[in-house]
């Protein structure tokens, strides 16, 4: 039947523009608040922005790189203590960068929250875009307002364990600095002083290790198997970092302006249609 099927077809792009119509008054309601209002001043600096980003993101893989290297040729114990250090060998830049602002007070602690924040917040970015998620399948769809409460509940143990997890990669991006900070090693007993490490530290320097390195290494040493497979998912973050940036780089998409919008119950597209 013809005429069946055109009405079906007209019935499903009513649905559709009603859909888009509710996407478009969410967002002329959005446009009275504040934080949009910001976000539009920014749009000339967005480049500039990015670029930022951009290099904070390389900047805290490549150190995060170059101590797993540092970790696998240099490890004195390697997979019975979890490739621990006893003193970094390769230039790290991240780790360079806080000792030489510690001697600028307080200029690295004002860095140090800026590369905390900027990697709490890419990864609450993150978890929205995707939603709640278990491997590939979805659970949870988190959207303004409309989140379920059980999203926003599984969303906050997410966040405590993204926090958790950003204080075991301090450990790693910049270890002498998590470690031991600005301290410098006294020349006692003969030996030349310099930066405080963990095999000056054992030889008897006056070298104070911070309480987060000292927790995660007696985790470390007394249970080998955590600390290699931390170890090991390091590794994986590389790869898969690296995978997903060459794909972006590769293969450029814009983003629409209106996202795809769900599907909407015909009772509730019935009260909609009441308001326009």
């Amino acid at each position: 039947y013809p005429a069946q099927e055109e009405l079906n077809r007209l019935q499903r792009e009513h649905k559709s523009l009603m859909q888009h119509n509710y996407k478009l008054q969410e967002i002329e309601q959005r446009a009275g608040n504040l934080i949009p209002y910001v976000f539009t001043l920014l749009v000339p600096f967005r480049w500039a922005i990015g670029v930022v980003m951009l290099s904070m993101s390389l900047l805290v893989s490549v150190s995060l790189l170059l101590t797993l290297a540092d970790r696998s040729l240099h490890s004195d114990c390697g997979w019975s203590c979890g490739y621990t250090l006893k003193e970094r060998r390769i230039f790290n830049p991240v780790d360079e960068i806080f000792l030489q602002l510690s001697h600028v007070f307080p200029m690295d602690f004002l860095v140090l929250g800026v590369f905390v924040l900027y990697i709490f917040a890419s990864s609450i970015f993150g978890i929205v875009c995707l939603g709640i998620r278990i491997f590939c399948f979805s659970m949870y769809a988190l959207r303004q307002r409309k989140s379920m409460p059980q999203a926003l509940l599984v969303l906050c143990n997410v966040m405590a364990y993204i926090l958790l997890a950003l204080c075991m990669a301090l450990l790693t991006i910049a270890p002498d600095y998590t470690a031991f900070g600005s301290q410098v090693a006294s020349s006692s007993g003969g030996g030349a002083a310099g930066r405080c490490s963990v095999e000056r530290q054992a030889t008897g320097r006056n070298c104070q290790v911070s309480v987060i390195y000292t927790f995660f290494a007696r985790i470390a040493v007394s249970m080998p198997a955590f600390s290699v497979a931390y170890f090991c998912a390091n590794w994986a973050f590389i790869l898969v970092f690296g995978c997903v940036f060459t794909h972006c780089l590769l293969n450029q998409q814009r983003q629409p302006y209106l996202d795809d919008v769900p599907e909407c119950e015909e009772e509730e597209l019935g009260l909609l249609s009441g308001f326009t």
